[in-house]
């Protein structure tokens, strides 16, 4: 698996509220209107979605769950984050910035 050239954000529209006592976080997204609950991998991905790139994003990532997963377990887990992020219209992606 590999990541896109470009830079990943978070989608503005959306109202984002964390739920700390259940290691989670609620996003709605008004257009069309939906209801997510994220868990703390999907949460930590989203929040990481700031305009970075694929590659900067991933290094920060990887800061992140070090220690708790391989480097290529990371990985996989970051290109499936992002991808279903991307699917749910909750995080934007702008192509053509080189890595």
């Amino acid at each position: 698996m590999s990541f896109l050239n470009g830079c990943y954000r978070r989608v503005p529209s959306l109202r984002v509220r964390p739920v700390e006592e259940m290691k989670s976080c609620v996003v709605f997204r008004p257009n069309p209107p939906k209801l997510f609950m994220l868990n703390l991998n999907a949460w930590l991905i989203f929040e990481l979605c700031d305009g970075g790139t694929s590659y900067e994003i991933e290094q920060r990532y990887r800061q992140k769950v070090e220690g708790q997963m391989s480097e290529s377990e990371a990985r996989r887990h970051l290109v499936i984050g992002l991808k279903n992020l991307h699917e749910r219209g909750l995080i934007e992606f702008e192509e053509g910035l080189n890595e």
